[in-house]
């Protein structure tokens, strides 16, 4: 049927045991197929404008990190204690020794806290482990450093993923 516009075709799926068979909507689906005319394709070129407002998910992100003992999110954190982050091409890979979780503190980023020993958790978009003990009361920024690049290849040098939201560590028996 051709609508000017667009046209559509109508199909109907299914396997007929016999010429005479009746139709039968469960075991004969009806399914539609629209096609764009001449017309439709030329409004469409004349006045759709199509613009990339951001970056598709091609690049890494932090989108939430929890401590686990708190259940604070994006918030606070406690020495000590778990954390879970969670994101997209997150995944701690490569053997550049650069590569894993740190704490920045806000006041001297020239010091860089590494989360270490093993994640419990540690695929593209969720890492579970332990905060460092040794952080200090202050605000800090989490970065995630990785040579992971969403297939079975890591890449040649790490890339940094940086948390948007800063995270605090309360100062000792205030949380």
């Amino acid at each position: 049927m051709n609508l000017g516009c667009y046209s559509v075709h109508p199909n109907v799926g299914g396997t007929f045991d016999k010429v005479t068979e009746e139709l039968q909507l469960g075991k004969h689906p009806i399914t539609f197929r629209f096609r764009t005319r001449a017309p439709l394709r030329a409004l469409v070129a004349e006045h759709i404008d199509v613009g990339v407002e951001g970056l598709a998910a091609v690049a890494g992100h932090i989108d939430e990190f929890i401590d686990v003992s708190t259940e604070a999110v994006n918030e606070t954190l406690v020495p000590g204690g778990i954390f879970t982050i969670s994101g997209h091409k997150i995944k701690i890979a490569g053997d550049n020794p650069e590569v894993g979780v740190y704490f920045i503190p806000v006041a001297g980023p020239d010091q860089r806290i590494k989360v270490s020993g093993n994640l419990a958790e540690n695929p593209s978009v969720k890492l579970i482990g332990v905060i460092p003990p040794e952080l200090a009361a202050g605000t800090y920024r989490l970065e995630v450093v990785t040579q992971f690049s969403g297939g079975n290849n890591t890449l040649k040098e790490p890339w940094v993923i940086v948390f948007g939201s800063p995270l605090t560590v309360l100062a000792p028996g205030t949380h």
